[in-house]
């Protein structure tokens, strides 16, 4: 978390704190946001004066092909007016991946994140799997019955035997 701790005089302070990691970051979850770009979540934030790069991520496919990475990066900088007083940057936890192919559907990958540094510099190689949902079968189709056959009624006026 973060705050800011006003002095009693005129001075304003920053003071930023997180919990001490000794066993570097590690990749909580992997999630498909359409067929060529994935999201990788992070169980804690990562360093901002070393970015994770397309170098240090890799995607196997499940015939252990590489898929080809086309950038790696960060999420939108939060611009709130919260966030520009802290006259620095809030660590990232998502780091978003492009890929050059689409995913197969029903298809199960391998994502390999190497070196992630944490804020407090320990690094650490961490992995995760993507299960690619298969498409949804449109719903069948319901028969509509045929209406019912009746007999006409009989003609006004006529007399029946």
């Amino acid at each position: 978390d973060t705050t800011a701790v006003n002095l009693a005089d005129s001075a304003v302070a920053n003071v930023y704190a997180f919990s001490h990691d000794s066993t570097g970051r590690r990749l909580q979850s992997v999630v498909m946001n359409d067929s060529v770009t994935i999201d990788l979540h992070f169980e804690n934030p990562l360093s901002v004066s070393q970015p994770v790069t397309a170098a240090g991520v890799r995607v196997v496919g499940p015939d252990s092909a590489r898929v080809a990475i086309t950038s790696v990066a960060p999420p939108e900088p939060d611009t709130t007016a919260a966030v520009r007083r802290l006259a620095r940057p809030i660590p990232a936890r998502v780091i978003t991946v492009h890929l050059a192919t689409q995913l197969v559907r029903g298809a199960t990958y391998r994502v390999y994140v190497t070196d992630i540094r944490s804020l407090s510099g320990i690094v650490r190689s961490s992995e995760g799997r993507l299960v690619v949902p298969k498409p949804v079968a449109p719903p069948a189709s319901i028969p509509v019955p045929a209406p019912a056959q009746t007999a006409p009624p009989p003609p006004v006026g006529t007399i029946k035997h």
